[in-house]
């Protein structure tokens, strides 16, 4: 028996990529929508242990997987990347990726690579024994890249022809630190909470800015355009988009229904959020949920599994996950600290 096992998928085949892991694990959940899909697998033999999420967004222009992989002997993954970008972010990881005529590439701990490969190209990454990873990867059309990006910056659109050129036959790579902002979406991808319907759109917003962070510290020339002056009718439109979510953190209305109804692009709903709050709309929409989150608990009028149905969460363990993983704290430990506070009111009345 070989000492060490090969994987192969494509890109541009997720559904291949699905059944072959389905043949080695289980289905732990799965939605879709006329527009995509969202999947979780996890599988155990005796050369790895793994779980994954697969996804495929925007009509399958965007496609990718959060891994987290422990391989128990040493593994090669053989990728047909095809015509895509393809953006690997690595909280926890050291694998080397290489490909025929191409410099191999060492992905560690702590970066984010952007990759644009020559069409057909079979790339390969090796995993050594023992050597756990947590990982993100998407891959985009160069089209749909575009469109994210949308911008009247000139700056920015040219610094995207000079990164990002759609006819673009050979080799790119640039490898980038993590910056605060993407490492919080990617720690966000990595431990969402929501199920169903709410995950499968809570993971799409988060891919997508992921991305258009990732655009804006690629094209650092760009910033300073959003930063000078919003307009007033701008800033109203974020203030009713703010008002339209907090009056429904059970099921906010998702990104493209937000682009829609208020006339903006994506890219600038997402920078307008960011210097307004700070935050992007995905963020925006958790903090919300964990400031209502733990005045209900304060208020201690509610079960915790009624506000955890309120709030959206199907289930009161991930409510709990979530909040915990927010404040620090549970909502249990925050509720029996109001229990003496209690008792002790009752006993001066």
């Amino acid at each position: 028996m070989s000492d060490s096992q090969q994987l192969v998928f494509s890109w541009d085949d997720m559904t291949g990529v699905s059944n072959n892991i389905a043949e080695q694990g289980i289905y732990d959940w799965y939605h879709k929508t006329s527009q995509g899909s969202v999947l979780k697998h996890k599988w155990s033999t005796e050369f790895v242990r793994s779980e994954v999420q697969l996804f495929e967004f925007k009509n399958k222009s965007i496609v990718g997987l959060i891994g987290k992989l422990d391989p128990l002997k040493s593994m090669t993954v053989k990728i047909c990347d095809g015509d895509w970008f393809r953006f690997n972010y690595a909280p926890k990881i050291d694998v080397s990726i290489r490909g025929e005529g191409l410099e191999t590439v060492r992905v560690r701990d702590g970066t984010w690579q952007v990759f644009n490969f020559p069409p057909d190209q079979i790339t390969y990454e090796d995993h050594a024994a023992g050597a756990y990873a947590e990982y993100i990867t998407i891959c985009c059309k160069p089209e749909i890249l575009r469109d994210l990006t949308a911008s009247d910056s000139q700056p920015l659109a040219e610094e995207l022809d000079r990164v990002f050129k759609s006819d673009l036959k050979e080799f790119v790579h640039k490898s980038m630190v993590i910056t605060s902002n993407i490492e919080r979406l990617v720690h966000d991808l990595m431990s969402l909470k929501e199920t169903g319907k709410s995950r499968y759109y809570r993971m799409e917003s988060l891919v997508l800015d992921l991305l258009l962070e990732s655009v804006a510290v690629l094209s650092p020339s760009d910033k300073s355009s959003h930063a000078n002056q919003i307009a007033d009718a701008d800033r109203e439109k974020i203030e009713q988009i703010k008002t339209v979510i907090i009056a429904d953190l059970a099921s906010p209305p998702s990104i493209e229904a937000l682009v829609r109804k208020y006339g903006l692009n994506r890219k600038k709903l997402f920078y307008l959020f960011k210097e307004l709050e700070g935050v992007s709309v995905s963020q925006f929409i958790l903090r919300e949920k964990m400031k209502l989150a733990r005045d209900l608990i304060l208020a201690n009028r509610q079960s915790l599994q009624a506000i955890a149905h309120q709030l959206g969460y199907s289930y009161q363990n991930n409510f709990s996950a979530a909040f915990k993983d927010f404040y620090g704290y549970s909502p249990r430990s925050l509720r029996k600290e109001l229990m003496p506070l209690k008792s002790k009111a009752a006993t001066q009345l």
